[in-house]
């Protein structure tokens, strides 16, 4: 058995051949990448999906991350990813994305199906303070993958100097807890 879901893309097979397996009913489509038809979603094969498209410097973060690990029920129009400060990290290749530079610990980035994805629980605190539109529904599910409670997150919070959105997290970690 392999460790991860094998992503196939138009760099292995023609476009033409892959669009007819897929009529076919051979495989299916995810992002960009196609996948055997007798796969099951989950998040080792969400991040293998994303995998081929991104460079390897970046991290899949905030909505993304959210989708990688199962509460998004769909990917985000525009994939979200981030770099840590002095990579320089920039978007490439067709898939539809954008990048931020921010400070990250190592402890807080997993690695799935070779794609590097912030924690759920870092996911949760991002989506907590910078969500344009904040749905407690996927920030729920990410709490209970992370095991977090409102306690250890209202810490979370409060225990970096500076942080943007610290009140506006709070606000809506009341809507979760």
């Amino acid at each position: 058995m392999q460790d991860r879901p094998l992503a196939i893309t138009a760099d292995d097979l023609p476009l033409a051949e892959l669009l007819a397996a897929r009529l076919d009913g051979d495989v299916f489509t995810l992002n960009l990448s196609f996948f055997a038809i007798d796969e099951f979603e989950t998040p080792a094969l969400r991040a293998a999906s994303l995998r081929p498209h991104t460079p390897a410097n970046l991290t899949a973060e905030r909505d993304t991350a959210a989708w990688v690990w199962g509460a998004r029920t769909t990917p985000p129009r525009v994939h979200e990813f981030c770099s840590g400060m002095g990579t320089r990290g920039r978007p490439g290749g067709p898939l539809a994305m954008t990048v931020r530079e921010v400070v990250i610990d190592g402890a807080e980035i997993r690695e799935l199906s070779g794609l590097r994805v912030t924690d759920p629980e870092r996911t949760l605190l991002d989506l907590l303070r910078f969500a344009t539109v904040f749905d407690p529904v996927v920030a729920a599910r990410l709490a209970e993958l992370a095991g977090a409670d409102r306690a250890g997150c209202a810490e979370a919070l409060g225990s970096r100097r500076n942080l943007p959105f610290r009140r506006r997290a709070l606000v809506r970690l009341a809507e979760i807890f």
